[in-house]
């Protein structure tokens, strides 16, 4: 079995737990909601990713490149950005680059098959919040989301970029 295959095999496995379980295995935030934007140019995982954080209680956008996440994540309405590393342009750490660029940044979790020394290096001078290998470890994935869910930027920074009406900038 590959790596990819072990990935699916055991989110899959999670999932069927979950479900027999009655669905979540984590507190929730309640009405705070974490809008988690998922990248990655993986179809499989891109959806497995998301189920998760859905059955989580999160919100959840995605995205199957760079350019589509770069255009989510500057609406304002993502609180929380899980990337895979190796994807189309921009990659992750081009997307990491447009997110720190922001008014408000928010906390990424970052994903990879490989890395390399000067990868893992590079994601740590971004700032990047945590670095997962794949195939993915679902139950930790979804503990970081719930840790991370605490560190990101109030909505009110987020809402408007420009001042209201009788606002002075």
């Amino acid at each position: 079995m590959n790596r990819h295959d072990e990935d699916i095999h055991s989110m899959v496995a999670l999932r069927e737990e979950r479900e027999i379980a009655g669905g979540r295995c984590f507190s929730s935030r309640g009405s705070n909601v974490t809008r988690v934007l998922v990248v990655d140019d993986e179809p499989s995982n891109l959806e497995l990713v998301s189920e998760f954080l859905v059955l989580e209680g999160h919100e959840v956008a995605r995205a199957a490149c760079g350019r589509e996440a770069r255009a989510l994540l500057d609406t304002g309405a993502i609180d929380l950005l899980i990337t895979d590393l190796h994807m189309p342009s921009p990659d992750g750490f081009g997307l990491v680059e447009h997110v720190r660029s922001l008014a408000c940044p928010v906390p990424v979790v970052m994903m990879s098959g490989t890395w390399t020394a000067e990868e893992r290096r590079r994601a740590g001078a971004l700032g990047i919040a945590r670095l997962h290998d794949k195939p993915l470890d679902p139950e930790q994935l979804l503990r970081d989301v719930g840790e991370l869910a605490s560190l990101c930027p109030p909505r009110s920074c987020r809402a408007r970029e420009t001042p209201s009406p009788g606002q002075q900038a």
